[in-house]
């Protein structure tokens, strides 16, 4: 009885651990007769690419589709459906890209082809050569290191700012001709810059190095997180979310996701028993694509992380001068905004319910009353269960 009691006890422990995590995993299927996966990129369908044993695969919500290409080339996957990536026919290394069905080479860039580093929404191409880093569009090719005064360039987003590294410190430069030089004197780079122009990127020398983030606005700040000795970034979403690794030992890397504010080791974060070996994309509906196995071994295999509806926020504060009102709450992890409630008795929102946005607290003039107000917070899954509820008094 006491055995069975204890099992129980387990089983009972490891469904509240699960109900708890921040993101459900679904493993995507292989081709017949493959037994190890990578993935690549994720788009906003979702769609996935990568490979099953070499043979570049897409998944989608119909299974898994081989495309005719084998090897294990840096892809990436358009909300378009099409491939974009590096291939070699005759001997020759080409940029290319895929769709329905049919592959079309790409303009090359001025020297010998290495990889192609990255593809915007509106087809701007990110490559390198053995002479420079290259921004293509359309039939025009733009040499990166003459336009950046000789920065190595990591990215570029859709509104043309390009993220990179210069005299070994990080570098931005957007297409107004703004530079921003984030840390001055602190070794780093910019690593990635989403399509709205929020970047990330890490700063510090070996053992004290550190995530930072920015805004479109050019403003930075470092992650909250125990300094490392490897940290990079793997992609990054509109929202300024994103995936990477940090760890101590090259062979003993942490998969990790940066979001609303919380830099999680996606190994602690799921509801099934998987380790993730690494998070290669991150879409704008927080989905994250990932390379990983069963805990206690098996195949290696392709997983798709998606959020849950994120937790209630929590703390819920107020102070008042005069008739304006200044609320602030503990941030959701996965949330991308908020939604303020307030009404005239318990659990009513007649006095107002709306989208507050992605900050964690707001000043509000509000009319003499009683105010019973609360907070929830919002991803693309849905909404949470709401605050502590909080009684304001406006004289």
């Amino acid at each position: 009885m006491r055995i069975a009691l204890l099992a129980l006890a387990l089983v009972l422990a490891t469904a509240a651990r699960a109900a708890a995590q921040p993101y459900t995993v679904t493993e995507l299927p292989c081709l017949p007769g493959t037994f190890r996966a990578f993935v690549s990129d994720i788009n906003d369908r979702p769609a996935i690419v990568g490979d099953c044993d070499d043979e570049v695969v897409v998944w989608d919500a119909s299974g898994v589709h081989p495309i005719g290409l084998t090897g294990r080339p840096l892809l990436f996957l358009n909300n378009r459906g099409i491939v974009s990536g590096t291939r070699t026919v005759s001997g020759e290394r080409q940029l290319f890209e895929w769709s329905n069905g049919l592959f079309r080479r790409l303009p090359q860039p001025p020297g010998l082809l290495g990889s192609l580093r990255g593809r915007t929404e509106n087809d701007i191409l990110l490559a390198d050569t053995d002479r420079s880093t290259w921004a293509l569009l359309g039939n025009a090719v733009y040499d990166l290191s003459a336009l950046t005064g000789g920065a190595s360039v990591s990215s570029v987003n859709e509104l043309g700012t390009i993220a990179g590294q210069l005299d070994g410190t990080p570098y931005l430069r957007f297409l107004d001709g703004r530079v921003v030089r984030p840390f001055p004197g602190i070794v780093g780079a910019a690593q990635a810059v989403g399509p709205n122009g929020h970047f990330a990127g890490i700063s510090g020398v070996e053992f004290s190095r550190q995530f930072f983030v920015g805004s479109p606005d050019g403003s930075t700040g470092l992650v909250p997180m125990p300094p490392t000795r490897f940290a990079g970034i793997n992609g990054i979403n509109g929202r300024g979310d994103f995936v990477g690794f940090t760890g101590f030992s090259a062979g003993l890397l942490s998969a990790v996701v940066y979001s609303s504010g919380h830099l999680i080791a996606l190994d602690t974060a799921l509801d099934a028993p998987y380790t993730i070996l690494s998070a290669n994309g991150i879409n704008d509906g927080g989905q994250i694509a990932a390379t990983g196995r069963l805990i206690g071994g098996g195949p290696i295999v392709p997983l798709v992380l998606t959020p849950r509806v994120p937790f209630a926020p929590s703390t819920l504060a107020f102070s008042i001068a005069g008739r304006t009102v200044t609320l602030g709450w503990q941030p959701s992890v996965g949330a991308i905004d908020f939604i303020l409630e307030a009404g005239t008795a318990p659990g009513l929102s007649n006095a107002f319910n709306g989208n507050v946005g992605a900050a964690t607290g707001l000043s509000v003039a509000a009319p003499p009353g009683r105010y019973f107000v609360r907070v929830r917070a919002r991803n693309a899954v849905g909404l949470s269960a709401p605050s502590n509820e909080i009684v304001v008094d406006v004289f």
